[in-house]
């Protein structure tokens, strides 16, 4: 597909892929229409290598990336357009001290970890907040109004429903019902970047799944526990720190 633009527009006028300010509109050419923008625009990387770029966004997903080696495991996924929901620094923190020390800090847990982030990806769909691109079909889905869709992510094809609401030129994206996208529609070479203001995790079956602040090691691993490949005597954990 054509490199997309991501156009925003703010107090500060509208700017392309965040940075580049349209400071002229409207210039008329005899083939077209001519914006002048005050930032060379330049095609923008990889989802691995932009998150890269932005260490104090996303130092805590590159460290996860790292620990539980996903780079190797994402390179062996055969995908034509992904879709990243790549939580922030603050999202990771918003689970609490003892699911971080568990996810990060244990070999058990490091297994969990790895089951979390195959959850924050769509592989073979490009999700913006106005358009959905997949390689299997021949059109293209154009959405303009609100929507809902379920998408199967790399954590054994769990969905994860986000769903679109546009009112007025706004538009507002969530995940599972409840946690909001505090950026979306972050281009990348190879698929697009969505920023959610909560570390996504898969349902309970049982319970509430609106978990507003932090979350219980044991529940954590009642939630992941069926994507992960290990025996239950592994699975043992103190959760004092």
């Amino acid at each position: 597909k054509p490199q997309r633009l991501r156009t925003s527009v703010g107090l500060g006028g509208v700017r392309i892929n965040f940075y580049a300010r349209v400071v002229a509109v409207n210039i008329r050419a005899k083939n077209g229409i001519i914006h002048a923008v005050n930032n060379l625009i330049i095609p923008p990387p990889l989802v691995g290598r932009e998150l890269t770029l932005l260490p104090s966004q996303f130092s805590t997903l590159l460290l996860a990336y790292e620990k539980t080696d996903f780079v190797k495991y994402i390179h062996g996924v055969k995908s034509t357009g992904t879709t990243v929901f790549a939580p922030s620094n603050n999202a990771f923190a918003r689970l609490g001290p003892k699911a971080n020390a568990f996810l990060f800090n244990s070999p058990t847990g490091l297994k969990f970890l790895k089951a979390l982030l195959k959850y924050q990806i769509v592989a073979n769909t490009t999700l913006y907040s106005d358009a959905i691109y997949r390689p299997d079909e021949k059109k293209d889905v154009n959405v303009m109004e609100h929507y809902h869709v379920d998408l199967p992510t790399l954590l054994d094809g769990k969905n994860i429903a986000v769903d679109v609401a546009t009112w007025r030129g706004w538009t507002r994206v969530k995940l599972n019902g409840y946690i909001p996208i505090v950026v979306a529609d972050g281009i990348a070479k190879n698929g697009v970047i969505h920023v959610p203001g909560r570390v996504p995790i898969p349902p309970h079956k049982h319970k509430n799944d609106n978990v507003d602040g932090e979350i219980s090691v044991d529940e954590l691993k009642e939630r992941l526990v069926d994507y992960v490949d290990e025996k239950q005597e592994d699975f043992e954990w103190s959760a004092e720190l």
